[in-house]
């Protein structure tokens, strides 16, 4: 009797696991690769308050050896993501101030990624824009002379500015 339900519970097992390979359930939950999304965005913010900008891009250099890909399928997948901020927030690109918040979407062909054995998740977040420095007033009068030469209507006016104090 032992010897019986222990072959029914070893078929059992057989046809459960080959279920679902054949099934190709186990492509998607065992085989993947799982990243989440934020963790491999780069931000770059630059700018003052009130005027800033940002750019995103993507930091797979720990994820991904790009060079040594030998699958089509995977190097297509990664050549195709990109990082973008929304296009709400587009706009605001340029004039953005402390405490604004931008959202970042990734995007990937999730079939190709199926294909590449590669899911990413929080595929889209908010980033909090911090560390603008407050923009810095300068009067143009205080760094540029104005030199008149000449007789009515025969005149020329050269300009001089020293900005190199700025760089």
């Amino acid at each position: 009797m032992n010897k019986k339900r222990f072959i029914t519970c070893g078929a059992l097992t057989v046809s459960l696991m080959s279920s679902v390979f054949l099934s190709g359930c186990a492509d998607i939950k065992f085989l993947c690769k799982k990243y989440d999304a934020e963790d491999y965005c780069s931000i770059e913010l630059s700018g003052a308050n009130g005027y800033g900008t940002i750019s995103v891009t993507d930091n797979f250099d720990d994820i991904v050896d790009i060079d040594n890909i030998e699958s089509l399928d995977e190097l297509g997948f990664w050549m195709r993501c990109e990082y973008d901020i929304s296009e709400e927030d587009a706009d605001k690109n340029g004039s953005l101030s402390n405490g604004d918040k931008v959202k970042i979407i990734f995007k990937c062909d999730k079939d190709a990624g199926k294909d590449a054995g590669v899911k990413f998740r929080n595929t889209e977040f908010t980033y909090k824009v911090e560390g603008l420095e407050e923009a810095k007033e300068y009067d143009a009068k205080d760094y540029c002379k104005i030199k008149a030469s000449g007789m009515d209507s025969c005149g020329t006016i050269e300009l001089e500015s020293d900005f190199s104090s700025f760089i």
